[in-house]
This record gives structure tokens, C-alpha cells and sequence, in this order.
């Protein structure tokens, strides 16, 4: 048993939950710090007309029929989940000739073009695009593409977007039963309440050789090992101190990756306003509906450019969606708005942001970052992780797993 072995975890998302309880399963004493006053993180519960909705992370991600930890629990929980089988309707995307797949043939083109070319330096995917053609049809499609990543052309990287596209299929599912939240607080209850130290925010980190205080407002801690599990807007904004000080590589690393921000956006009508998901539109990168008791809600991210105009002026943008699906639907759908939900993760304390996406020139950020320190400590969450599942619930606890390996 490892019960003298006392380490803690810095913050209680999903990476650090289920570090908490690899941990605790392998008999060590953990105690898991929590600036909020809830767990969960990113995957937070909301109400909406008297059903419970995900107003942060809810998609299952995974590739065809592999699996991976998220599926895995899920199926071990005995929860049901199915793919989305709607198909993309493209909207707004001009005239021209179409590909088969409904696209654009620029769009095709592009993408024929980046999987071939080979970049010698990284580079803004806006400066890509511009370079290889003037079409408003492929900027506009792929600011969209880029911002339902939390991103914008004017930031991804043009070489993990080559990666992206060259990468297996990801097929998005959704729990049947229940909400990602509901199931989220339901697979991690086992954690005891006395390992929990919410509400206590971590200011600093003191840390040597097998042996690290972990300072609070009120007290200071000594724990044998840390895992920080914060969002990694927590560590760009050096809301944590360390002392000594991070190595410059690794505090470089973290300014490499970015962090998107953003708005979940939840409209109840009280008809049917969609047939398929509508993608690449004017205020928000894609609708899709989704039938909710006897409502049915149309949900968006708004992010990247999309999140742009959306803050200059709230109203306006709110006034320019609902034109926008009565122009898409055919329906005034004005009248037929019930209810609306607008949550934004920027302004969430202690998180700041939605998820990490790849900045021109990451390059071997995320390596960096996720390197330990003196074997005292570590670095999980989905920004962490190396193997392209980050921005995803599976890819939060995947590094979870990974560092849980190294003890």
C-alpha cells in the first residue's frame, strides 16, 4: 500500500478527477484542491426548460469502432450513447460548382492541396489560405471549421491543421440517457468528500525533489507529489506561482498553446426549426437541433471570429442568429422562441476560456508542457495532451492515465 505516500491534485476537472481516483485505487492518499465551489471543471450542468443541458463539454470523440477511457466508462457504467447521424447541410457558402460531398470545389481543393504540400515553417492557416487562393467562399468556410475548434484562421496552425485533416475520421456521440454532467458527477461520487478542498484556491507552489508546500490563503500544505490539472489559461496567466521558477522552456511551452474562448449558445422553440445541421453560417460556425421534451432547442459555439463580433455588441448578435435561421428555416422563428441560454466560459473564474487549440508555431508545446519536474511534479488536462485528443473529455483523462502509470 501506498497510504504514506501523500500527494495532491490541483483542481477538480475531469484530468484531475480522474487522477484522483486512479490514485486513490492504487492506495495512495490524495487530496484534490479546487478553486470553485464544484467539481467538474469544463463539464458543468445548466437548466433549460426543466431538462438538465451540458453548458460546457458533452461530445463523446472517438474514431469509427475503437474505444478509448471515456467510452470505456461510460460502457462500464452501463450508460447507452449513439453517434449524431445528422448530416451537414451547407449553407452560405455561394455559388459554384459543389463536390459530392456538398462542399465547395475550393474547399476541395484546399484541402487536396494541404494534405500534399509540405511546410518547412509554420504558419497562421489564414496566411495559407490567403496564398493559395482569394475565394470569401474558403476563408468563410474555414473560419468556421477553425472556430468549432475554439480557434480562428488568424491563429491555428497551418501545420497541425494539415495534421487535423489527415487524421482518422472522429465520429461525435451523445449519452442517451442523461446529461455528460449528470454522468461526469455520477462516475467520480466514489471520490470521498474528505479528499475534496473546495472553494481553496492554490496560490503557489513550492517545490523540490520529492518534497512540495502547496500555499492556500490560509495555510500552506507539504504533500510528497503534485499533479496540476488546471486549465491551461490558469498557467499562461501565471495564476499559480512556482519557486523556483519553471524552467523558461516550459513556461515558453505554455504561452505556445492556445486557449480558446467562447460562448455555448441553447434556443428553445417551440417548433421545429432545423431538418439537418446547418454549418458555416454568418453568426455562429454551425446550428443543430435537438429535441428536448416537447421543445426543440437549437445549440452553436461561438467562438473564434464568431466570438469577435459576438462581444462587440451582445444584442446585435443575438438579433443577426435569430435572422439568420429564419432565413436558413423559412420560418419566423422570432415568435416562436421560447427560451435562451448564452454561457460564456470567458468570463468562468478559475477557468477562463473553452478548450486549448494548436497556435501557429506550437510546434512541441504540449511535450514540454506535460514534462514532470524533479519527479515531484506533473501536468495533465487535455492541453496536455501530446496524441491529438486534446480539446476533449477522453483526451483530459487519457493524461490522467498516462502519469497515473508513473506511480
Amino acid at each position: 500500500m501506498n497510504t504514506n505516500i501523500k500527494i495532491a491534485v490541483v483542481g477538480a476537472g475531469v484530468s484531475g478527477l480522474y487522477m484522483a481516483k486512479l490514485l486513490l485505487e492504487k492506495g495512495y492518499s490524495v487530496t484534490v484542491f479546487e478553486a470553485k465551489d464544484r467539481i467538474g471543471g469544463r463539464i458543468r450542468a445548466g437548466m433549460l426548460e426543466g431538462h438538465v443541458i451540458d453548458l460546457g463539454g458533452h461530445w463523446i470523440h472517438k474514431a469509427e469502432d475503437s474505444s478509448n477511457i471515456l467510452v470505456s466508462a461510460i460502457e462500464q457504467c452501463g450508460e447507452s450513447y449513439s453517434i449524431d447521424h445528422d448530416d451537414t447541410c451547407i449553407t452560405k457558402m455561394g455559388s459554384g460548382d459543389r463536390s459530392i460531398s456538398g462542399r465547395p470545389l475550393i474547399v476541395e481543393q484546399f484541402m487536396q492541396y494541404i494534405k500534399e504540400a509540405d511546410f518547412e515553417t509554420d504558419q497562421p492557416l489564414i496566411e495559407t489560405v490567403t496564398a493559395f487562393s482569394g475565394s470569401q467562399v474558403l476563408r468563410d468556410f474555414l473560419y468556421s471549421v477553425t472556430a468549432d475548434h475554439g480557434s480562428s484562421c488568424d491563429v491555428f496552425s497551418t501545420v497541425k491543421f494539415k495534421e487535423l485533416i489527415s487524421s482518422e475520421d472522429i465520429e461525435h456521440h451523445e449519452l442517451q440517457n442523461k446529461a455528460m454532467s449528470e454522468f461526469i458527477l455520477d462516475y467520480f461520487s466514489g471520490i470521498p468528500e474528505d479528499c475534496l478542498l473546495l472553494s481553496t484556491p492554490v496560490l503557489a507552489v513550492e517545490y523540490a525533489y520529492h518534497k512540495v508546500n502547496l500555499v492556500t490563503e490560509n495555510r500552506t500544505f507539504g504533500f510528497d507529489r503534485v499533479i496540476i490539472s488546471v486549465p491551461i489559461s490558469q498557467l499562461r496567466n501565471k495564476k499559480i506561482t512556482f519557486d523556483p521558477p519553471l524552467p523558461e522552456k516550459k513556461s515558453e511551452a505554455f504561452q505556445k498553446i492556445g486557449m480558446g474562448y467562447g460562448v455555448k449558445m441553447f434556443l428553445s422553440f417551440r417548433s421545429s426549426i432545423l431538418t439537418e445541421i446547418a454549418f458555416n453560417c454568418k453568426f455562429a460556425p454551425y446550428y443543430l437541433q435537438k429535441k428536448m421534451g416537447s421543445r426543440y432547442v437549437v445549440m452553436s459555439l461561438i467562438m473564434g471570429k464568431f466570438m469577435d463580433d459576438y462581444i462587440q455588441n451582445r444584442e446585435e448578435h443575438m438579433k443577426g442568429i435569430l435572422n439568420e435561421l429564419t432565413e436558413i428555416s423559412g420560418k419566423e422563428v422570432n415568435s416562436l422562441l421560447e427560451n435562451s441560454v448564452f454561457y460564456d466560459w470567458t468570463e468562468e473564474p478559475f477557468i477562463e476560456g473553452t478548450y486549448s487549440y494548436p497556435a501557429a508555431g506550437i510546434g512541441n508545446a504540449r511535450e514540454i508542457a506535460s514534462e514532470p519536474l524533479l519527479d515531484t511534479l506533473f501536468f495533465i488536462g487535455e492541453a496536455m495532451n501530446t496524441e491529438s485528443s486534446h480539446a476533449s473529455i477522453n483526451g483530459a483523462m487519457e493524461t490522467a492515465y498516462r502519469v497515473s502509470l508513473q506511480f
